[in-house]
């Protein structure tokens, strides 16, 4: 599994070269287009540039964290929230972008309809495509790492990371999907589940499937055995399933 830091610092790095090269980019269109005019200051248009497209650099690994917890939380929906968090970010730069260029005095005002003309015509483009990649490459990594179970919560469908499952216990023709926040319920057997999930679960009991990142420990007591889950509960290990490696 990638380490956190080092994935978000991949991201950081990737996104700012990506936005690097279109302000060098877009610094040589202005000077190919308007150097040859007397008018044309090319320290102003650096600094309308390093704003409108650099500034932004920051709030990727933002995004991308928020973009990480609606993963976990919302994968149905994952798409259209991403979707409205691109929107929100885009639309939250655009005001700060507007305010700092106010601030350094290239405009007259904090909110400047010629900006916002300017910013969506060309440098929003990349900004949302630079949150769209790194929402894909969120999306893809997660299915690559992790397996997907669906079950349904009241009279909801939903569909969760199997990270997020600490257990799964047998209750007749149904199966309970045990997470920090809920149970799912999901009509199907064990076995099934076990063979669909290995080896991340283990099983330990007739009806019990572990979550093997759960597990912290074992624990004995006299003739019975008990993993001990991250979350405090204690499972007891069914005699025909021992030992058990963690």
């Amino acid at each position: 599994m990638i380490n956190a830091k080092s994935e978000y610092s991949k991201i950081l790095v990737y996104s700012s070269i990506f936005l690097l090269i279109i302000f060098f980019i877009l610094m040589g269109q202005n000077v190919l287009r308007y150097g040859s005019s007397g008018h044309y200051n090319p320290w102003r248009s650096l600094l309308y540039l390093a704003i409108s497209v650099l500034f932004f650099i920051p709030l990727i690994p933002v995004a991308y964290s928020a973009g990480k917890k609606v993963l976990l939380s919302q994968l149905k929906y994952y798409w259209i929230i991403v979707t409205l968090l691109a929107l929100g970010t885009v639309l939250i730069f655009l005001l700060t972008s507007n305010i700092a260029l106010w601030l350094a005095g290239y405009y007259d005002h904090f909110f400047d309809l010629l900006y916002v003309r300017r910013y969506f015509g060309r440098e929003a483009l990349f900004h949302f495509l630079l949150l769209g990649v790194c929402f894909y490459f969120l999306r893809t990594k997660s299915i690559s790492q992790h397996k997907l179970v669906s079950g349904t919560l009241g009279r909801k469908e939903v569909t969760i990371s199997t990270d997020l499952v600490r257990w799964i216990e047998s209750d007749d023709h149904y199966l309970k999907i045990h997470t920090n926040e809920s149970s799912l319920l999901k009509r199907s057997t064990l076995e099934q589940m076990a063979e669909e999930l290995k080896p991340n679960f283990v099983r330990i009991h007739r009806k019990y499937l572990v979550n093997r990142d759960q597990i912290i420990g074992k624990e004995k007591q006299q003739r019975d055995e008990f993993v001990i889950l991250r979350s405090g509960e204690r499972l007891k290990v069914g005699r025909s399933y021992r030992p058990i490696e963690i």
